[in-house]
C-alpha cells in the first residue's frame, strides 16, 4: 500500500509540474548527472556544514523589516512561523543534502505557491538563494580542494540551485497567476451584476474617451434609444434646441477641464415628446490628474421642473 501511495503522489508532481518543464531547466542550465554523483560525493560535508545555516537564516529573515513584519502577521493569523521556516529552509537544501534519487520538483513548486500565499515577494526567494550560494561558496573553499575539483563543484551548486529556485519561482508565479485569475472572475461578475442595475435604471449612462472621442460605453437603454452608433460627445446632442446645444457644449468643455457639471435642458429623445432633462458629466483621471473618461449620464426631469414651477 505504501508503494501505491508513493506512485499516487508522484503522479501528482508530474500533474502539477509537467515532465517537459523540468527538461527544459536541465538543459538550459546544462545540469547533467555527472553533476549529481558529484553533489552525492560531497554530502556528508555538506550535511556537517550546513548545520549553522539555519541560525544565518532566520537571523537574515528577521534582519528584514518587511519579511519579518510577514512572519509576524503570519504567527498573529495563528500560524507556526517555525515550521513555516524549517520548511522553506528544507526545500532549499534538499538538492544539497538532501536523498539523490528523491523526486523534489512539486515541492519546490508547492513551496513557491505557498511563499505567494503566505505574501512573501520573488525578490526575497531570489535573496534567499544568494544566502545559501554565499554560504555554500565559503564552506567549499574551507574544503582545501584542487582548483579543478573545486571549480567543478562550485558550478554543480550554482547550476542545480539556480534550478531549484527557477521551479520555487514557478510556484510562486502560478499562484499569483491564480489569485489574478480568481478575482478577474469576481470582477466579470461584479461586472455583469452593475450592467444589469444599469441597465434597470431609468437613466441614461455613457462614457466617452475624451482623448479618441468617442463612446467606450452605453448602459441598454440608451442603445435602445439610438439603433445606430452613438455620437460622441453627447448622443442626444441633436435632438436640443440650438440655445440647448451652445449650453451642453459649454457643460462639456467645462468637464473636461476636470470638473463635474451638470445642465438642464430641453430635449425630444429620439424624437419622443419634449421633456426637461439634467445631464451630469463627472470625469475619471489617470495618475498624472488630467481627464481622460467622461461619464455621463441623462436623467428625465419633467416632473420635478413641472412641480418647479407650480411652486413659483
Amino acid at each position: 500500500m505504501a508503494d501505491k501511495n508513493n506512485d499516487h503522489r508522484s503522479q501528482v508532481r508530474h500533474q502539477e509540474f509537467p515532465d517537459s518543464q523540468i527538461k527544459e531547466y536541465n538543459y538550459a542550465l546544462h545540469i547533467l548527472p555527472g553533476q549529481s554523483s558529484l553533489l552525492a560525493g560531497y554530502r556528508d560535508e555538506f550535511v556537517s556544514g550546513t548545520t549553522d545555516f539555519a541560525e544565518v537564516y532566520y537571523n537574515f529573515l528577521f534582519d528584514n523589516p518587511d519579511i519579518a513584519n510577514v512572519l509576524y502577521n503570519h504567527e498573529k493569523g495563528g500560524g507556526d512561523v517555525g515550521q513555516l521556516v524549517r520548511q522553506q529552509l528544507e526545500n532549499m537544501l534538499a538538492s544539497i543534502i538532501g536523498d539523490a534519487d528523491q523526486v523534489r520538483e512539486n515541492d519546490l513548486f508547492s513551496s513557491g505557491k505557498e511563499m505567494y500565499n503566505h505574501n512573501f515577494r520573488q525578490v526575497w526567494i531570489i535573496a534567499n538563494y544568494n544566502l545559501l550560494l554565499n554560504y555554500l561558496g565559503d564552506l567549499i573553499n574551507t574544503l582545501n580542494l584542487a582548483s579543478r575539483e573545486q571549480h567543478l563543484l562550485v558550478a554543480a551548486v550554482n547550476t542545480v540551485l539556480l534550478r531549484d529556485m527557477g521551479l520555487t519561482l514557478e510556484g510562486f508565479t502560478q499562484a499569483s497567476r491564480d489569485a489574478l485569475n480568481k478575482e478577474l472572475s469576481h470582477v466579470v461578475d461584479d461586472l455583469g451584476t452593475v450592467e444589469d442595475l444599469l441597465s434597470g435604471i431609468p437613466h441614461y449612462v455613457w462614457s466617452v474617451n475624451i482623448k479618441s472621442n468617442k463612446v467606450v460605453y452605453a448602459n441598454y437603454p440608451l442603445h435602445s434609444l439610438y439603433s445606430n452608433a452613438l455620437e460622441a460627445p453627447i448622443p442626444c446632442m441633436q435632438d436640443a434646441g440650438e440655445a440647448d446645444q451652445q449650453q451642453l457644449m459649454s457643460v462639456w468643455q467645462n468637464a473636461v477641464s476636470g470638473n463635474q457639471s451638470f445642465a438642464e435642458v430641453k430635449m425630444t429623445l429620439a424624437g419622443c415628446d419634449e421633456h426637461w432633462y439634467r445631464l451630469s458629466l463627472y470625469p475619471s483621471f489617470n495618475r498624472l490628474g488630467n481627464p481622460v473618461l467622461m461619464h455621463c449620464v441623462l436623467e428625465d426631469i419633467n416632473h420635478q421642473i413641472s412641480e418647479r414651477m407650480q411652486l413659483e
